[in-house]
């Protein structure tokens, strides 16, 4: 019994140290965009912003996503509301996880995402594993990740996702998918 324990006091200590470290990661990093608008890597490549916004007291959160091409015209979008609650960094998890769902769906494989969440950005690009239940949620996007034939991630200013805030905010009111 004691051993048992001890494991679980482990795996607990483990949890606790791993979430005060990702409360305690500043949000911002030196690599956030300003705001202009800049094509994709390759003119084949599909840029996709994407916000979300918590709505505590339907404990629910919108999701806006916004798709254009390398010359930046409008391909596709969506707004939708999710009924999820939890800390920031695990809705900015299903977010992206949502968002690479809807991009398969409709055929977008050659991708650039775009976020405002840093820290989720650096998860994303990096071999990091979290124990944690945002943990589980990174798995999936790395799992779903093999689907695309080039995906990246780069974390924006907020300011510069106005128009997939505008979607997120907007599912708000509405109980279905909008795309």
């Amino acid at each position: 019994m004691p051993n048992s324990w001890n494991l679980n006091h482990l795996s607990a200590t483990e949890y606790a140290l791993e979430y005060l470290e990702a409360i305690s990661e500043p949000q911002s990093a030196p690599h956030v965009s300003t705001c202009t608008w800049t094509p994709p890597s390759d003119p084949i490549v599909f840029k996709v912003n994407v916000a979300s916004i918590i709505f505590k007291e339907q404990r629910a959160m919108g999701l806006g996503i916004v798709v254009g091409n390398s010359l930046g015209d409008f391909m596709a979008a969506s707004s939708e509301k999710l009924k999820e609650d939890g800390e920031l960094l695990l809705l900015s998890a299903l977010s992206m996880l949502n968002t690479m769902k809807f991009l398969t769906s409709i055929g977008f494989y050659k991708v650039e995402i775009e976020c405002n969440n840093a820290l989720l950005v650096s998860l994303l690009n990096s071999d990091k594993s979290y124990a944690l239940e945002t943990g589980r949620i990174l798995k999936d996007i790395r799992e779903l990740m093999f689907l695309f034939s080039l995906i990246s991630f780069k974390s924006v200013a907020k300011s510069c996702n106005c128009v997939a805030f505008a979607l997120a905010s907007f599912s708000k009111e509405k109980d279905e998918q909008i795309v």
